[in-house]
């Protein structure tokens, strides 16, 4: 059997992981436990070594075997503990009351970063010098740690390991096993995912194989195949298969390359020349800790639904009214986009009018043609077009269509307009808000009563069309400049989706960036520290699109090594025009020599993160530079004078302005 090292600071901490690991893995695996207060000599060989912290981890880390995996366990509450916590009256301030300072300011981030932001939690623990005199204390079962005299005493129980944790385990062992994996689906109901991105990585790893009405494939690295549900049992039969590649059984070696791609591949349609069906193939990595096991596939029999489903698209794309983006090809992993993008799939099972208001470069059609993919319509046309992109009388025309004979030029036997050829499926109108007034009542007429009559024609035409609008600017300011109709402007607004910008979505920036690289062929580039701050921070007034241009620029056009001057000159004349009054070098005219060399660390630290005066002493230990507490405070007391950094509300500490983000660079 193979053996883990659990290695703990405090005794008791070793002692109940120790437990948990041996109920959870104990059947598979060997597990060992060493504290750093009962004393380790030698920890022997193992083949995984888990620590319970960084900290626990330094002193360790050169005893270690060059080849031996090392995890540092994640851990979070469960939602038993976490309604505890909810019942807290909002604006409350308590203490967190643990053995030990890291411990208490490590518990607080975890329970702040699964969304307990409605109390203010202060970080308290043994010999302490000024202990806060506060109504409430939480604790993690230490109730022996908290101070005489508090009122309400909340006991949340001990952190649990998180789920991102346990998967890292069986993936690095290789005891991948179903039973295994009801165990952790189990655990998983029972605790609080530390963020969205490990409740990603569940859902998407091998836990899918026995969650899923889908057939599912679990395959190596070189593709040979692992294991799989019983959704897939009923496609083909697997026995057979277990310990082959995958690629000349269930996939032909024609569609091979396809999936031989790094990365996801997604719902790629053949069939399968042996078993004679139509197969719906998608392929997505399982990655631990930017580690690939193996990958996952996805695999639909779609012989009859797709044969019918082709037939309809194959028509539409000769028609060019077909759509080429779902869902999945909106990319960010933002709160931001994430709740969009809930609501516009709660939007697409509807069949009323829906209204994007976004700025240009936001991915207003991405999202119509999600919309439509989405909804009941999905089989039917998908028509688009730009109101802004052509003449009054021509764009009248385009939509309504006309009759042989309405105006010098027509065509004989009259056409068809786009609502027309949208009949059944959905409409998308960008840049409604450039709608002539001369259209606005016949399209209006259109949503009420469903009917249209051609240009130059008399005869009643009734269709039946799901419209989405589009707009980049406020339709209410064309109403009161009587440039919009009120009562359109009403049934445009049944589901009106904001589409967040670049700036309301920071978060996604580094995952766009490397996205884009990856589409380029670029991965193996690399971009500066500086260019990174740049590019996380620039304004994107062109939104998704201006950063997607700007990235393919410079893979295209840079070496290797990407900084500031492979720009593109757009952007850097745009920056340049913004920052004319901002000098070119750090400089602090009133400060002396060490006390500007001390105004430039704290800038370029807090350039990274927000922090306080505590934090920015520690950082400047780490490095070896040696300033006082009496330095930073009167030099961190000048730059906020200055207008270069700012104290965020509650315990964040200070944060760069503008002004500071733009001296730093």
């Amino acid at each position: 059997m193979k053996r883990i090292v659990l290695i703990a600071f405090k005794k008791f901490t070793k002692e109940h992981y120790l437990k948990k690991l041996n109920e959870f893995l104990g059947k598979y695996v060997t597990v060992e436990g060493f504290s750093v207060e009962e004393g380790i000599n030698d920890i022997g060989v193992a083949d995984l070594v888990l620590f319970t912290g960084l900290g626990v981890a330094e002193p360790f880390k050169k005893k270690i075997m060059e080849n031996t995996e090392i995890i540092y366990m994640r851990r979070t509450y469960t939602k038993q503990s976490i309604k505890k916590l909810l019942e807290i009256p909002s604006g409350t301030t308590a203490m967190f009351v643990c053995n030990e300072m890291i411990s208490a300011v490590e518990s607080i981030s975890i329970l702040n970063s699964i969304g307990i932001k409605h109390i203010d939690l202060v970080p308290v623990y043994p010999n302490m010098e000024i202990v806060p005199n506060l109504k409430y204390a939480i604790t993690p079962a230490q109730i022996e740690y908290v101070p005489e005299g508090v009122e309400h005493i909340v006991d949340i129980g001990w952190r649990v390991i998180d789920t991102a944790t346990m998967i890292d385990l069986v993936t690095k062992l290789g005891i991948v096993n179903k039973a295994i994996n009801n165990e952790i689906a189990m655990r998983q109901k029972e605790i609080m995912p530390i963020n969205f991105g490990l409740q990603y990585m569940f859902e998407n790893s091998n836990m899918v194989l026995e969650m899923t009405n889908e057939g599912v494939v679990y395959t190596d690295e070189e593709f040979m195949i692992n294991d799989y549900n019983d959704s897939m049992m009923k496609i083909i039969p697997m026995t057979q298969y277990i310990g082959t590649n995958i690629f000349g059984s269930i996939i032909p070696h024609e569609n091979a390359p396809v999936f031989e791609k790094s990365g996801i591949v997604n719902k790629v349609l053949f069939k399968h020349p042996i078993f004679e069906k139509t197969f719906e193939v998608t392929k997505k990595p399982l990655t631990v800790d930017e580690r690939r096991y193996g990958y996952i596939f996805l695999i639909e029999d779609v012989s009859e639904v797709k044969a019918l489903e082709v037939r309809l698209k194959e028509l539409h794309i000769s028609r060019g009214y077909v759509t080429k983006y779902s869902f999945e090809d909106i990319l960010g992993e933002s709160e931001a986009i994430e709740s969009c993008k809930a609501k516009a799939k709660k939007i697409a099972v509807s069949d009323n009018v829906v209204l994007l208001i976004g700025e240009s470069g936001t991915g207003k059609e991405l999202f119509a043609q999600s919309i439509h993919n989405a909804s009941l319509r999905k089989n039917e046309p998908f028509l688009a077009i730009n109101c802004s992109a052509l003449y009054p009388q021509l764009l009248e025309s385009e939509l309504f269509g006309y009759e042989e004979g309405a105006f010098s030029g027509a065509k004989k036997g009259g056409k068809k307009g786009l609502f027309e050829l949208a009949d059944k499926g959905t409409l998308f109108l960008d840049e409604i808000g450039e709608l002539p007034m001369s259209v606005q009542a016949k399209f209006l007429r259109i949503l009420q009563e469903k009917e249209l009559i051609r240009v130059g024609g008399s005869e009643i035409i009734t269709v039946d069309v799901r419209i989405i609008a589009a707009t980049n600017r406020r339709l209410t300011k064309l109403i009161e400049e009587k440039k919009f109709r009120k009562d359109l402007y009403y049934r445009l607004s049944i589901f009106p989706l904001l589409i967040p910008t670049l700036k309301e979505r920071r978060e996604d920036i580094l995952y766009l960036i490397d996205r884009f690289m990856k589409d380029c062929k670029a991965e193996e580039k690399v971009l500066s520290s500086e260019l990174m701050h740049f590019l996380i921070h620039y304004s994107w007034p062109g939104n998704i699109r201006e950063l997607k241009n700007c990235i393919e620029y410079m893979a295209f056009m840079g070496e290797k090594f990407l900084d500031m001057p492979d720009l593109p000159p757009s952007i850097i004349l745009e920056e340049s025009s913004n920052q004319q009054t901002i000098c070119k070098e750090v400089q602090f005219p009133d400060l002396i020599g060490a006390e500007s060399e001390v105004a430039y660390f704290i800038l370029k630290t807090l350039s990274f993160k927000a922090m306080g005066r505590r934090a920015l002493l520690d950082e400047a230990d780490k490095i070896g530079y040696a300033v006082s507490e009496y330095k930073v405070r009167s030099v961190m007391a000048y730059l906020t004078k200055n207008g270069f950094i700012a104290y965020e509300t509650g315990r964040k500490g200070a944060v760069l302005t503008e002004a500071g983000r733009a001296l730093i660079r």
